[in-house]
């Protein structure tokens, strides 16, 4: 299952164009999707996506503008969004970032409930 930029959670879609990295260099994000240098010639910059084994992958020109967008779209996995708030607090609000986690949280109650009764042990609330 392939995850579309079009599936970006609303208000990052403005996370897009280039962050500096801690050695000096940049970084290309599209849409959230974080992309590392894979080579440089004289009219074209490839990128490729910083998740190892994800095959997304896109070219920028001398101006820095995207002109291969063949391959933006083919990540095979979601967006970090913990990553993105630890290196672009500016970039990306917390409010967003905060109503992703809060979706994937997990209720700890009920899962200590389950346990315990897995176990034959009476739930702490009865």
């Amino acid at each position: 299952m392939g995850y579309e930029a079009t599936e970006v959670q609303s208000g990052l879609e403005h996370l897009t164009g280039f962050f500096p990295t801690n050695r000096g260099g940049r970084t290309l994000v599209v849409h959230g999707y974080q992309y590392r240098l894979e080579k440089r010639s004289a009219n074209r910059t490839s990128w490729k996506c910083k998740v190892f084994g994800c095959r997304a992958r896109c070219s920028t020109n001398t101006y820095d503008q995207i002109v291969n967008k063949s391959k933006i779209g083919e990540h095979k996995h979601p967006i970090d969004w913990r990553i993105l708030q630890e290196q672009f607090p500016d970039e990306v609000r917390p409010d967003l970032y905060d109503s992703v986690t809060d979706h994937t949280a997990f209720d700890m109650s009920a899962l200590d409930n389950t346990a315990m009764e897995d176990a034959g042990m009476d739930s702490p609330g009865e």
